[in-house]
Parts: structure tokens; C-alpha cells; sequence
């Protein structure tokens, strides 16, 4: 062949030049390596080129972003390093023909570099894969990098069993064997992976985790958004902005909590107590009652309580009447008013439960507990809400003539400041 020739000619020139044999046949071998080397490079680097090209050409018409992820991932380069590969190999007979017992070795050795190439290249296309599933609405929640993981590990173990055999030159089928006699010691290895990879599959088809959830792992400080679901862990993007790492099985293991269904329903929970002092709960006589008229939400209820029981209990002056009687306590009537201020409220939800309701007393106080759900689920107005609603509701205790429970400090020992006074009757005179 013409390439042999041209090797020949070149140990002619270095041995005409006074160069020994064995100098002039390392220089020889050395320049012939070189220029399949950069013949090889030159090669690759026009098809390179010519395939960004022509595939960028047609790609330009498609409207799918496959082919944008396909270029991102740089399949055409490690292909065209798998070709440069390939050269290389087939003239290794040639340029290494004077020592014909190194050549299985150096083929051997490109045979190894060939195969991991080919697995680079598989897996750029693997992740162009990957890449492209999550842009889809059917699978931007579900844990398509385990999947692509998961596939990538059986073939880098393929690739790994080849090149164990290319090196010792048995069939794969007595490494496999091999290694079934060490199985016990691969699961101890592999056991995150293989949990991992359950964990997965159970998560997909349970659906219960999906990317973009927002869930809550005390155990391991975890309170915010999945980010990624991979074979061994689960990231969650917390909401200091830290990120918390947790092995993907301890997702069937661990209990955690799930935000997404509160987040579909379209109401987050506001679940929070006033704590109101006991001491402070009484009946009402009729003229605070009337007085009481003056809150608009509790206008018609008064005046109907008035018009059914109002004449009775002023007319009655027995001992005892306001036990006797059908009367109304303060903390009634605040509770009547939590209920139709909350009703009203543009901020919760009106199709979820919604109440002011009493807990069983504490050493504190008797808790009053405000249930109900806002109509937005995101945090900033959720808080807003809650924070809108408790104001108003705290500010408002004084016109009932409650007080809400304080530790007391060292000023109210001081001072003795007097409990708030009658608002309503303030605002009379």
C-alpha cells in the first residue's frame, strides 16, 4: 500500500542521514504515528463541520428543541472523536508493522478508549433525551434523570465487563459468572443505588413526589421545593434558599409531608388561637347589647335577640336573672362576630371551612381558634391574610369588654395600667 511505501521511504531518509537502525526506525514509527495523528484530527474536524452543518440546517426548520438539546450535549463532537477512534485503530497495523508484538496490545488499548467513547457518546444522547422529556407537560414532574441513570448505569456496566474481557480475553459470560459469586458483596455496594432505583419507580407510579413539590422532612430540615429526583437522593431547594440532599428511599421509607394538594385545591389553612382570659367572660345586660348594635356585622343578630328576648330580660329583676334567663355573654358574641367578619373577608376561601371555635380552656385562658383557609396559596399573600385577619380580630377584643391573655412584664407591676375601657362608650361621650 502507498502508506508503506511512504514508511519505507522515510526509514530510507533517516538511514541515509548516518542515523542508526533502531534510532531511525523509532523516528520512523514516531512521524507515521504523528501524521495518522493529525491526518485523523484534520479528518474529524471537516466532518465535524460538515455534520454541524447540515444537521444545524435542518434542525433550523424543525420546531422541536430536541435537536437544540442534541447539539447542547455535544453528540456531534464525540462522534466525530469515535471516527477520529476508528482511524487511528486501522492503521495501527501498518505504522507499528516492524513490531508485530505490540500491536494486539495497542489494539486492544484503542479498543478501550473506542468502547468508552461509544458510551460517551450514548450517554450524550441519553441526556439530550433526558433534556427534551422535561420541556414536556406529561413529564416535567416525573423523575425522568433517575430513569436516564438507571439505564446509564447497566451500560457503563456492560462497558466495564467488555473491557475486563478485552484485557484478559475471556467471554463476558465467565466474568458474569465471576461475578455472581460475589453478589452478596455488589448489593452491599449498590444498595443506595438499587433502594434508589425502587424508590423511583414507586414514587413515578404512586405520583408522590413530583418536581416543583413543596414538602416538609423534619427529620432532615427539609421545608421547601423538589428540584431534582435522581436515582440515590432528592434535592430540595429550601425556602432560605439552602439546599437539602435526601436519599431518594427514604421517600417511601421516612413520612413527609406533601403541600401539593393544598396548593391545588387553591386554599392554604389559617389555624391559629386568641387566647382569652376567663376571668374576663360574662353575661351582657341589655344596654351593652344595645350598645353593641353599633358594629354593623352584628346589627340584625342583636337587633333580633333584642326583639325576642330584650323586653323579658330588662323587665325581669329577680335574683339570679341572668342565669335564669336566656342571655348573651360577651364571649358569645365575640365568637358571633369572629364568624361573620371571617365570612366576609375577600381573602379566604368561601367553599372551605370557616369558623371561630372554642378549645378546651388551658391554664392561660380558653383559646379561640380561628379556622379557615385562605383563596390564594402563595406565601407572601397567605401571611397577609392571616396577618390582616388577627389585627383586626385582636384590636376589636376591647369592644366586647374581653382581654386576651399576656404574660405580664415587669412595667404592668409598675404601672397598673387599668384594662381598656368600654370603646363603644368612650365613642358616646
Amino acid at each position: 500500500m502507498e502508506f508503506e511505501k511512504l514508511s519505507r521511504y522515510f526509514f530510507r531518509l533517516f538511514t541515509d542521514l548516518g542515523l542508526s537502525d533502531n534510532l531511525a526506525l523509532f523516528l520512523n514509527i514516531t512521524l507515521n504515528l504523528v501524521c495518522v495523528l493529525v491526518v485523523a484530527y484534520f479528518f474529524s474536524k471537516i466532518l465535524r463541520i460538515v455534520l454541524v452543518k447540515v444537521f444545524q440546517k435542518a434542525f433550523s426548520r424543525s420546531e422541536t428543541k430536541f435537536d437544540d438539546y442534541f447539539i447542547e450535549n455535544r453528540v456531534f463532537i464525540k462522534l466525530t472523536n469515535l471516527v477520529m477512534l476508528f482511524i487511528v485503530k486501522g492503521f495501527v497495523p501498518f505504522i507499528f508493522s516492524d513490531f508485530p508484538d505490540y500491536i494486539d496490545n495497542i489494539q486492544t488499548f484503542l479498543s478501550i478508549l473506542i468502547l468508552f467513547a461509544i458510551i460517551l457518546t450514548v450517554r450524550g444522547f441519553f441526556n439530550t433525551i433526558n433534556s427534551y422529556l422535561k420541556t414536556l407537560e406529561s413529564f416535567k414532574n416525573k423523575p425522568v434523570d433517575s430513569y436516564v441513570q438507571v439505564v446509564m448505569l447497566f451500560i457503563w456496566l456492560l462497558g466495564f465487563i467488555l473491557v475486563f474481557s478485552l484485557l484478559t480475553g475471556e467471554t463476558p459470560w465467565e466474568f458474569l459468572t465471576a461475578l455472581g459469586a460475589i453478589s452478596a458483596i455488589i448489593l452491599l455496594i449498590f444498595k443506595d443505588t438499587i433502594l434508589g432505583f425502587v424508590a423511583s419507580i414507586q414514587i413515578s407510579i404512586n405520583d408522590t413526589v413530583r418536581i416543583g413539590d413543596w414538602i416538609t422532612m423534619e427529620k432532615f430540615g427539609a421545608d421547601g421545593d423538589v428540584i431534582e429526583i435522581n436515582l440515590n437522593t432528592v434535592l430540595i431547594r429550601n425556602f432560605d434558599m439552602t439546599v437539602t440532599s435526601v436519599p431518594t428511599y427514604y421517600l417511601n421509607s421516612e413520612s413527609f409531608t406533601n403541600w401539593r394538594g393544598m396548593q391545588e385545591m387553591g386554599g392554604r389553612r389559617i389555624k391559629r388561637p386568641i387566647i382569652i382570659q376567663i376571668s374576663c367572660v360574662r353575661f351582657l345586660s341589655v344596654e351593652e347589647i344595645d350598645k353593641l348594635k353599633k358594629i354593623g356585622l352584628l346589627k340584625e343578630y342583636l337587633s333580633k335577640w333584642l326583639e325576642e328576648h330584650g323586653a323579658k330580660a330588662k323587665n325581669d329583676k329577680s335574683d339570679g336573672r341572668t342565669v335564669n334567663n336566656r342571655n348573651l355573654t360577651n364571649l358569645g358574641v365575640y365568637r358571633k362576630y369572629v364568624n361573620l367578619y371571617l365570612k366576609q373577608h375577600p381573602g379566604l376561601h368561601k367553599d372551605f371551612s370557616m369558623m371561630g371555635r372554642l378549645l378546651d380552656p388551658t391554664p392561660q385562658g380558653i383559646p379561640l381558634e380561628i379556622y379557615a383557609f385562605s383563596n390564594d396559596t402563595s406565601w407572601l399573600v397567605y401571611e397577609n391574610t392571616a396577618g390582616d385577619i388577627f389585627e383586626h380580630l385582636l384590636a376589636a377584643i376591647p369592644y366586647f369588654y374581653l382581654q386576651t391573655y399576656e404574660l405580664p412584664s415587669d412595667t404592668s407591676f409598675l404601672t397598673g395600667v387599668d384594662p381598656k375601657e368600654d370603646e363603644l362608650g368612650s365613642e358616646e361621650k
